[in-house]
């Protein structure tokens, strides 16, 4: 419980956990920037693509917590635990032809089997 002066809709903390995520994001940045100093490797390239990649991954974590709040624990956490694996295996075999030889496949196949079952 957590008392009458607090939320109780989880969607009222996404602002603070993304800041948090934010901040510390920046504090290791200049941390690295002050330790390598003129050595480091920074290109231009990345800011794009680093961008786009976080707005994603935010959107993906908003979206798990409104899951955990419409589906439930027992039922959101092996979505979200096993579905982003599933569907990178899945791009990886049939449009990055990562998986090329036998054994791999066996084992891709063997990790599917598993993992199927628990988003079911």
């Amino acid at each position: 419980d957590f008392g009458t002066r607090h939320s109780h809709d989880i969607m009222d903390y996404v602002f603070s956990h993304f800041i948090g995520i934010f901040l510390a994001a920046a504090a290791f940045l200049l941390i690295y920037v002050a330790i390598k100093g003129r050595k480091s490797h920074m290109s231009c390239k990345l800011i794009l693509p680093s961008l786009a990649s976080g707005v994603i991954w935010g959107i993906a974590q908003v979206a798990w917590f409104q899951a955990n709040i419409e589906l439930g624990f027992a039922v959101a956490f092996p979505i979200i635990g096993s579905l982003p694996g599933i569907i990178g295996l899945f791009i990886g075999l049939c449009c990055l032809g990562e998986v090329k030889t036998c054994r791999s496949r066996i084992f891709a196949g063997l990790g599917m089997l598993l993992r199927v079952p628990g988003v079911l």
